[in-house]
């Protein structure tokens, strides 16, 4: 019998935070790909969450007019559908975008690690 010759341990692929790499099995995305889709799906679960949290501080008509905005209506549609301003209709949509950010930012320093 030959003596059973140690080498280097073998070193386990380690993930981005130190966690052992795995492969995910066949029909799944790889972990790249998961991340991928992770951020996403977690970026669009604090944008509607801090979208429902300013929606409680914000008149109806302020998010009628960001609810437009979204959908890429122009401001000055969004003012002639409305009966406002187009300043007014700006103005609303950067006070929104102003509280999401806000809010956005108080969510991520709350509920990420």
């Amino acid at each position: 019998d030959q003596p059973l010759e140690l080498g280097e341990p073998q070193q386990e692929p380690r993930g981005k935070y130190g966690e052992n790499a795995v492969e995910p099995p066949p029909g799944l995305p790889s972990t790249p790909e998961f991340d991928v889709m992770f951020q996403r799906e977690w970026e669009a679960y604090i944008t509607n969450l801090a979208l429902k949290n300013i929606r409680e501080h914000c008149s109806k008509n302020v998010m009628d007019v960001f609810e437009l905005v979204m959908k890429e209506v122009p401001s000055s549609e969004i003012a002639q559908r409305l009966g406002l301003k187009r300043s007014t209709v700006s103005s609303m949509k950067g006070r929104v975008m102003e509280r999401l950010v806000r809010e956005v930012r108080r969510l991520r320093t709350e509920l990420e690690l």
